[in-house]
């Protein structure tokens, strides 16, 4: 049997996920499976995508499964929460080092807030594409959820967030150490291809158009504004993971010790 240009695609995917899956476990060890570290979402998506492609490629043999088909349709749909999340984890380090230089008006506090709309955001698009599926299943047709709608909107709000933080943090890169400024210059270069993403996402949402269906999407939108994005941005994370130095967290014996230094200098 022929492949399909989506099967082509989850090949593809399964090609660049599985060592992204590996590097992600890697920078984890490294530095921290935290939350507020951001590789454990990295962690996170490369496997949603290895399962989702995995999942379109058994329809190889199985082709008329429609709990398969929307099963991948729905690792799919959250693909940007996850990679919201490594973004935010990225930023509150650099947030937590530049706040210890001088007072930014981005706290860690208002990164880790963010958290909370994307995650009400990733439940309504579970239980709307859920209900979509389950619709699917039923009469044959895959309709968009206000549920869906609701958490997308959620994503831009966060998206414009993020944004908004990069653009202070880079006005005070100074203010970092010289290895954690590359983290505002990686997010710098990643905000392009999650805008893309999002911009697919909402065009799959809020319009019309048959190239931006959910079953039968366009192989051309598909590939250029989703898998090469997703793929381009998480290796930028990873790139930069790699190369940032090690956060060693002081004993409270040096603690204490550095702050007799700076009394007796004092």
């Amino acid at each position: 049997m022929a492949l399909s240009n989506l099967n082509d695609f989850s090949i593809v995917e399964l090609i660049g996920y599985i060592p992204a899956f590996i590097f992600s476990i890697f920078l984890c060890i490294r530095h921290g499976f935290g939350p507020n570290k951001g590789w454990i979402f990295l962690l996170i998506f490369s496997l949603i995508r290895i399962v989702g492609a995995s999942l379109e490629l058994a329809t190889i043999s199985n082709p008329t499964s429609i709990s398969l088909v929307t099963a991948a349709v729905t690792l799919s749909s959250i693909g940007l929460s996850p990679l919201l999340l490594t973004s935010l984890g990225l930023l509150y380090r650099v947030s937590k080092n530049i706040n210890k230089e001088s007072p930014s008006l981005i706290r860690t506090m208002h990164i880790r807030l963010l958290r909370i709309p994307i995650t009400v955001a990733l439940v309504l698009i579970l239980s709307g594409s859920e209900s979509s599926a389950s619709y699917l299943t039923k009469h044959g047709t895959y309709p968009i959820e206000p549920t869906t709608r609701i958490g997308v909107v959620l994503l831009i709000v966060v998206f414009v967030a993020v944004v908004f933080i990069t653009a202070v943090f880079m006005a005070q890169r100074m203010h970092a150490e010289a290895g954690e400024r590359r983290l505002i210059y990686a997010m710098t270069a990643s905000i392009p291809s999650i805008l893309i993403r999002l911009i697919y996402v909402v065009l799959i949402m809020f319009s019309n158009l048959a190239m931006f269906s959910v079953i039968h999407p366009s192989v051309v939108a598909i590939g250029c504004m989703a898998i090469m994005q997703e793929f381009i941005v998480v290796f930028i994370y990873i790139g930069v993971g790699l190369t940032l130095p090690l956060k060693v967290k002081k004993s409270p014996v040096e603690a204490d010790g550095r702050e007799e230094e700076m009394g007796a200098a004092q």
